[in-house]
């Protein structure tokens, strides 16, 4: 699997080594065997049959229209003369995109940032076109994060200090741009974390300028999924 969404997976597939002729086609199965929203699994799709036009060392393949949270068995078998033996692999789709649970705090800061956050500034949460409105999903939101994020895309940052490597790897597919943790916050606490630390890894630089993001992450399986919001104002220092 090279890439996954809550509602699709990319696959790559490899020639297989016992091919006996030209691959025509490429036979896909897909069963859902576990769904976060219990009353509406198991799903078996119909089974796909993808045309090559032609012979490659290695074939792509998206699987879509999967339910959010959900596991999955794909299994692939290539189709010469007769069908050959199938390959499975196991699948697990992330959460969905939530709206954020937990208003942002306006005064994040112990001093380090010297910040005060309006309310009423904060943008819109991104990708909200996408955004799952039901409750149903609501467990899974296992944390909301503060980050420094600077403006400059050059800042060169060697940690982030988000202390999942998973997760901070979909935090910077997300955002793009290197970024520091900060704190974690809920509606009665801010402060230290065990998702990550900021004493010893955060690093300002004098001129430069920097913005807040707050991030709300989801977990099902160990699969993470993250929900991103800015601050309008940057802050210099």
């Amino acid at each position: 699997m090279i890439n996954s969404s809550s509602t699709s997976a990319g696959l790559k597939l490899d020639h297989p080594n016992l091919a006996n002729g030209i691959i025509r086609t490429f036979v896909v199965s897909v069963e859902e065997t576990e769904q976060f929203d219990q009353d509406s699994c198991c799903q078996v799709y119909p089974l796909v049959e993808i045309t090559v036009t032609n012979e490659k060392i290695a074939y792509y393949l998206q699987v879509s229209g999967l339910h959010p949270a959900s596991m999955y068995v794909v299994s692939v078998s290539a189709k010469t003369v007769g069908l050959g033996p199938s390959q499975s692999l196991v699948v697990v789709t992330r959460p969905p995109h939530l709206p954020f649970t937990v208003s942002t705090p306006q005064s994040p800061d112990d001093g380090t940032l010297q910040l005060r956050l309006d309310e009423g500034l904060w943008l819109p949460q991104i990708r909200q076109s996408e955004l799952n409105n039901s409750d149903l999903y609501a467990p899974l939101i296992m944390a909301h994060l503060l980050l420094v994020v600077p403006t400059n895309p050059h800042t060169a940052i060697n940690d982030s200090c988000v202390l999942d490597q998973k997760l901070a790897t979909l935090i910077h597919s997300l955002i793009e741009v290197p970024f520091w943790f900060y704190k974690e916050y809920d509606q009665e606490y801010i402060g230290e974390s065990d998702w990550g630390r900021s004493n010893g890894c955060l690093s300002l630089s004098k001129g430069q300028e920097y913005r807040i993001a707050a991030v709300q992450v989801t977990e099902y399986n160990g699969h993470y999924n993250a929900d991103l919001c800015y601050y309008n104002e940057t802050k210099t220092f």
